[in-house]
């Protein structure tokens, strides 16, 4: 009778050909590559988790009212319900621009002579005429 180990029952020592030291048999992955993987997901998930607050913050910072919008709303609950411009017989209204609690008004005389008017609205009285002299 000869002795053959491959013949014997127990559990047989596998060899593999190309296994790197610390790599288990079947193993795909060596424990140093399962430690950078590790590393490298929880890397990434850091990343992720401080973008999404980044994202949020932002969107809540551009959300909130601004001091120039809490301003406008203060200005309009002092504004007089109705303001008056008297303006001559056949003026024409070229331009409106509201500044705040001012309003710009851009009209033609009947002379043919340009003016800006400046009106205060929460007084409701006006500040300064502008004559625009054209060139000739």
């Amino acid at each position: 009778m000869t002795f053959n180990p491959s013949r014997e029952p127990g559990p047989q020592p596998e060899t593999v050909t190309g296994q790197s030291p610390g790599q288990q048999a079947g193993a795909l992955l060596t424990d140093d590559q399962i430690r950078w993987l590790r590393r490298s997901v929880v890397t990434m998930t850091a990343l992720l988790v401080a973008g999404v607050v980044l994202l949020i913050g932002r969107v809540i910072y551009l959300a909130r009212p601004t001091g120039t919008q809490a301003a406008s709303a203060t200005v309009q609950a002092a504004l007089l319900p109705e303001v008056r411009l008297t303006l001559p017989a056949r003026a024409v209204i070229k331009s409106m621009t509201v500044n705040g609690s001012r309003v710009f008004v851009a009209h033609a005389q009947p002379g043919g002579d340009d003016e800006i008017t400046v009106v205060e609205l929460a007084t409701g009285k006006v500040i300064s005429h502008m004559a625009i002299e054209r060139g000739k």
